[in-house]
């Protein structure tokens, strides 16, 4: 068994693990997700705390399975393309689209790359990078290629503050032109709310961050273009029970509607 040592935003990272090598187990999985229940397996953590949170469970399972399509069809347009994967966490994503062709990093704080790297190793192809999102300086990995750039920026915004984080897309904005990201935006609803949330609600970490109207990204910076946006109440209704007769309610949209985005910087 590996032990870990993670606190606060860092230990939010265990959540989308849980929930994907659980969602492995089921006979109905949406995904697939062998490295995921790996970890789970070998990781010497209390995930008895997660045991009910399952609509975060099922959104993740759902928000993973979306992505995955939409970073692969990205790779089949872009074959040698170049993905950045903010917050990584012990996301295995690479794993699932890898085309044998694209260059792929997986960036986090330092002790979150030191739990990756029990179970990951890089290669001429596969990197971890060990700093902050917001030290901008990973944009060089983007260098020359931001055509063929993807930036993926998964349940991690929503820990910090609008001013950093209007901060952080202006400079995507005035130093990558091209590149595009996949956003994931938590329902409007809950911000404010994390000490509420049904898994991470004892953790030291707070929902500081999230736009009702996601086309307010353009407002920000003229280069920054949101091209096409999917709400996870919209898929899996097989799975949501009673709460998908409610899906196209308003006040449901606001209170779960967790949101991916597409952005371009032009």
């Amino acid at each position: 068994m590996e032990t870990l040592q993670l606190r606060d935003i860092s230990e939010t990272a265990l959540l989308p693990l849980w929930a994907r090598a659980m969602e492995t187990l089921r006979p109905d999985a949406i995904i697939h997700d062998d490295k995921a229940l790996e970890m789970y397996q070998r990781l010497n953590y209390d995930f008895k705390r997660f045991s009910n949170a399952w609509l975060s469970q099922l959104a993740i399972a759902i928000r993973t399975d979306l992505i995955d399509k939409l970073v692969t069809d990205f790779i089949n347009a872009h074959p040698h393309a170049v993905i950045i994967n903010l917050g990584a966490g012990f996301d295995s994503r690479y794993l699932r689209v890898d085309n044998g062709q694209i260059q792929w990093f997986d960036l986090d704080l330092p002790n979150v790359i030191a739990a990756r790297r029990l179970f990951f190793s890089d290669s001429d192809r596969y990197h971890m990078l060990e700093q902050s999102l917001f030290d901008v300086s990973w944009l060089e990995y983007a260098a020359g290629e931001s055509d063929n750039c993807l930036i993926l920026a998964e349940g991690v915004l929503m820990y910090f503050t609008e001013q950093r984080i209007k901060q952080f897309f202006n400079d995507l904005a005035e130093r990558i032109p091209h590149a595009r990201m996949l956003l994931e935006m938590l329902p409007h609803g809950a911000l404010g709310q994390a000490h509420l949330h049904e898994a991470i609600g004892w953790m030291n970490a707070a929902f500081q961050w999230t736009l009702h109207n996601i086309r307010r990204l353009e407002s920000w910076n003229s280069h920054i273009k949101v091209k096409q946006e999917w709400c996870i109440l919209d898929y899996h209704w097989e799975r949501w029970g009673a709460l998908s007769l409610l899906a196209w309610s308003p006040w449901h949209r606001y209170l779960l509607g967790e949101k991916l985005a597409l952005l371009e910087f032009d």
